[in-house]
């Protein structure tokens, strides 16, 4: 009787936590905001850096730019091969921060650029 009981008001409390709204706050959190040849040896790509949740403000900017340029250089890596070397061949040409993300324009500069693609 005991454990018929327990299995019911398992089951209730199951039901009204899965029944219970949900107030979701739907943003736009792709990393990725461009990326283009600016000429043959020139690629820019502009990407936004989220920051960490429950932090004071000067964490919260400092961690939003740091995310920026390492999705910056994710898209690097997953663009070119292994000849490019995102911190050696690019830099950060401009970093804002807008609202509660960073914004970070990185531009890579090699001769031939072009030809080291991944996917042709």
């Amino acid at each position: 009787m005991k454990h018929a009981l327990v299995l019911t008001l398992a089951a209730i409390a199951l039901l009204i936590g899965c029944a219970a709204p949900r107030e979701v706050e739907v943003t736009d959190t792709n990393p990725l905001i461009s990326m283009d040849f600016k000429d043959n040896n020139t690629w820019i790509v502009v990407c936004r850096g989220f920051p960490l949740n429950d932090t004071n403000k000067t964490v919260k900017i400092e961690s939003a730019k740091k995310a920026a340029v390492l999705n910056a250089y994710h898209f690097i890596m997953e663009t070119f091969n292994d000849n490019v070397v995102p911190d050696r061949d690019g830099k950060v040409e401009k970093l804002d921060v807008v609202g509660d993300y960073a914004v970070v324009k990185y531009v890579v500069r090699k001769k031939g650029l072009r030809s080291m693609l991944k996917n042709k």
